[in-house]
Parts: C-alpha cells; structure tokens; sequence
C-alpha cells in the first residue's frame, strides 16, 4: 500500500538535484538514497558534518545545514569575489552560459527557475552581461544551485557567512564556512 508524504520544497530542491534527469521519480531518487545510506560504512558518518575551526563552522558542502537566516561575508566562484547569495547563482549561471555556449545547454545543468531574455517579474532578474533572466531564491537553493554548477565545470566555490541573531536561524550570531574544490 502507498503512503502519501509531504516534504518541504528545500526538501524536494534537494532530491531534485540527486535525480536523472527524465529518469527518477521522487520514489526512485528516495530509493537510491536508502540503497546509498544502507549500504554506506556508518562508523564515519559526514552526512551533516559540522567542524569548528578558529570560531567558524565548516558545513558539508553538499549536504549543509540550513542557511536561512544567514549573511554572506565574502565569498568566491572560482576566481570571481561574489558579495550575496544572488551574486553567486548569478555568476555561476553566467560561467556556464559561457561554458556551455547556449542558453539550452545552461537549461539542462541548472536547477534555478532561469529564462531566456529579460524578464523583471515574480522575482526574476537579468544576469548582467547575459540575455539570461533568474529567479531570486534563498540561501538554501542559491548554494545548491551554484554548487552543482561548480561540480559540472570543476570549479572552485568558497562561501564565508554569518548566521543572523534570528529566530529560525540554527548557529546565530556563528560564521559559517562551505567551500568545494575539484
């Protein structure tokens, strides 16, 4: 018999970015993470991996808690200094369009609601220096997104920021850290 479950749209964000494209179903992508985790050497667990170096803590970057609440420091994709959240997902949709040589392939390998042409509603906003228009996301989906971008071009990501004095923030007031290099 089914079970009908609800997860959070962060939640979904997150499978979406484990699934085949045209393959997997929710279901499928849950099954392959069961099957990974089920079969996985628990004695070093990271899947949430959390380490505190000189006061900051160092995020799993592909698994981090949750940024909500947070304020970027500085921050870097590969060798461009990005100022917030929407900066980064910017340039990193920037550096593929021009990887990648057209908005179709961009399409494929982004998971940001993104549109060809300049489109000022609901959010959306042209990536300066590109005829390509993304919608503002959180903390959240802006370092999934980025992320996933900087591992199909193997490029370097770093992100310092600090958690807001807010409630629904997890480390308030705490720097944080998430950096992938290939």
């Amino acid at each position: 018999m089914s079970k009908v479950i609800r997860i959070s749209e962060n939640t979904y964000q997150r499978l979406q970015n484990i699934a085949t494209p045209f393959d997997d179903t929710p279901d499928t992508t849950i099954l392959k993470l069961l099957d990974f985790y089920e079969n996985k050497d628990h004695s070093t667990d990271e899947r949430h991996s959390e380490t505190m170096k000189s006061g900051v803590i160092i995020l799993n970057p592909t698994n981090p808690s949750d940024l909500t609440h947070t304020k970027v420091l500085e921050g870097i994709f590969d060798d461009t200094s990005v100022r917030n959240w929407r900066d980064l997902v910017n340039e990193a949709h920037k550096r593929a369009l021009n990887e990648l040589g057209s908005f179709e392939e961009l399409k494929k390998i982004s998971i940001s609601n993104i549109y060809k042409g300049d489109k000022r509603e609901n959010g959306y906003k042209l990536i300066e220096g590109t005829n390509v228009s993304i919608q503002g996301a959180n903390a959240n989906q802006s370092w999934a997104s980025a992320l996933k971008i900087a591992k199909r071009l193997n490029l370097f990501i770093e992100m310092k920021f600090m958690w807001r004095d807010k409630k629904g923030a997890i480390h308030p007031n705490q720097p944080g850290l998430l950096k992938w290099a290939p």
